[in-house]
């Protein structure tokens, strides 16, 4: 069964954020998928690319090391927006993907369930799907969340 399928549009505002998107799981489940896919990954424009890191380069370069790297960014260079996902089953914390792959998939069971989150059988509650916004360079990025329960013997509950 599909407990969650939503579409949210992540802007700079976001950025350095978390997120938080509940949901209820109305019963018990021997297993949840949830599937996050967000675009874009790369920021294709150069010239907002440039001026995106112009903007910011002071936060993490020493001054005097600004001249050289100033100097690089000439050369091109590739931005990126980065966006993570936490999981919460009301107050406990199930875990975490920080990948940096723009569509993934995570598993939650008894039996297995992706790194970086508990193996546990999803009970029936209050859920919250946390994306963490580590940086969006781009004017808006696309971010579909799917979350789907699973019964043992069934295709979904």
């Amino acid at each position: 069964m599909t407990v969650l399928d939503t579409v949210l549009t992540i802007t700079p505002k976001d950025d350095k954020t978390n997120v938080a998107v509940p949901f209820t799981l109305a019963e018990d489940a021997d297993r949840l998928e949830i599937t996050c896919d967000f675009s874009p990954k790369e920021i294709g424009d150069e010239g907002l690319a440039r001026q995106a890191a112009l903007a910011n380069i002071g936060r993490y370069v020493p001054r005097y090391q600004l001249p050289l790297y100033k100097e690089q960014l000439a050369g091109g260079l590739i931005l990126v927006n980065h966006l993570t996902l936490s999981l919460d089953q009301g107050e406990n914390y199930l875990g975490c993907a920080h990948r940096h792959a723009p569509r993934q998939t995570h598993l939650i069971s008894q039996a297995h369930s992706s790194p970086g989150f508990k193996r546990c059988r999803p009970a029936a509650g209050s859920y919250r799907a946390v994306i963490n916004v580590h940086s969006i360079t781009s004017p808006q990025v696309r971010y579909h969340l799917v979350v789907r329960a699973f019964r043992e013997g069934e295709k979904d509950v």
